[in-house]
């Protein structure tokens, strides 16, 4: 290749154009396929979201019953003239129809709230019943309280079975 006279040999190097990293042309197969694989990552992260447990699963419960009696008539007094219904006396003042009951876990957290109800006088006792609704399964044991007057243990089985059986006072 000859050089016209006017023009240098660096000149004529100068003059092509040159092509910069940016302006290289891609292989077609290079777009369509970074977009398959995004578009098959999102969809596989999708499912995986979708799949797993987006809302827990609430565990089994049981009713936990029982009754919670105030021995002896000492310990009570009697709400109204048919000696049917009582409620506790002096010391004992805490003790009526609609008082809390309040299951625990072993650890002593609040699993459920119920009330003492339908208080009857029975052979010289004031007694209630109590049904403590929506207790979470799965406890070795549970603790029962009446108002503040401490916590009793009772093993599961008892718990489920409704032989939970409280008493206040002396016999």
């Amino acid at each position: 290749m000859s050089t016209p006279p006017s023009e240098s040999p660096l000149q004529s190097l100068a003059a092509e154009p040159t092509v910069t990293p940016s302006q290289r042309r891609r292989p077609a197969w290079v777009l369509p396929t970074a977009a398959a694989v995004a578009g098959a990552a999102v969809a596989s992260a999708a499912a995986l979201w979708l799949s797993s447990d987006a809302s827990p699963v609430a565990p089994s419960t049981f009713d936990l019953s029982g009754t919670m009696t105030l021995a002896k008539a000492s310990t009570f007094g009697l709400r109204d003239d048919s000696y049917r219904k009582c409620k506790g006396d002096g010391g004992y003042s805490d003790i009526f129809d609609g008082t809390a009951v309040t299951v625990y876990d072993a650890a002593g957290k609040v699993l459920a709230l119920g009330k003492l109800e339908n208080s009857k006088f029975i052979n010289g006792d004031c007694e209630f019943t109590f049904t403590v609704a929506g207790v979470p399964d799965g406890e070795q044991f549970y603790q029962v309280e009446v108002a503040h007057r401490g916590k009793v243990s009772f093993p599961a089985d008892k718990a489920r079975a409704g032989a939970v059986g409280l008493t206040l006072g002396s016999d």
